[in-house]
């Protein structure tokens, strides 16, 4: 990179004409602030089995969880709008919430599985296809993203939270090394976003 080339860049970036070697450094602590995908969290709260009465899952099984997710991803969230009328308008009506996926590793036990098995079992029940109340399937679920420093930056809870579906877990021979994994599509009904210190409601 020329000498003109890091002088026009550090003039587009902060509109100052610093030292080159100030301008150096500062671009580097600019490069290396970007959040990270991989510095994330995520603390579920599922229901417990049939045969526990919504009994809380136990803490350490819930730890698990927590560690074993390997991917997740802060929802999004997009705006249902009426077609264009003749001032070339669209109103904005309803808002859309997409559902979140999250991956989890698999123990020997298979914990995991069942869990979220048990869970959606209290939706509708296997042998009869008799449909639970809503308050006794839905939860909560946090997302956390976390900087370099472990320092939790963006909390994003889900609120009446439950598993939607559990995709299929595919079983072959020449997979000797690899570790069995779960995808759970979570549905909701809205969520909250914390910022740091300052709370916005979504």
């Amino acid at each position: 990179m020329s000498y003109k080339y890091v002088i026009r860049l550090k003039v587009f970036i902060t509109g100052v004409e610093n030292m080159p070697g100030q301008f150096l450094d500062d671009f580097k602590s600019r490069m290396t602030s970007f959040a990270r995908p991989n510095l994330f969290e995520v603390v579920i709260n599922p229901k417990g089995s049939l045969n526990s009465s919504l009994v809380s899952i136990p803490s350490s099984l819930n730890r698990r969880l927590t560690f074993g997710c390997y991917s997740a991803s802060i929802p999004g969230m997009s705006t249902a709008a009426t077609e264009k009328d003749e001032h070339y308008r669209s109103i904005a009506y309803q808002k859309i919430y997409e559902d979140v996926n999250l991956g989890f590793y698999v123990h020997g036990d298979m914990k995991e599985i069942e869990v979220f098995q048990d869970w959606m079992k209290l939706m509708i029940r296997p042998h009869d296809n008799h449909v639970g109340f809503y308050d006794d399937y839905t939860s909560t679920i946090e997302i956390k993203s976390l900087n370099r420093q472990q320092d939790i930056v963006l909390t994003t809870t889900l609120y009446d939270a439950y598993p939607k579906s559990l995709a299929a877990v595919a079983l072959e021979y020449g997979t000797n090394d690899d570790v069995m994994k779960i995808e759970v599509g979570i549905t909701y009904r809205n969520y909250i976003q914390k910022f740091g210190g300052r709370q916005e409601t979504v």
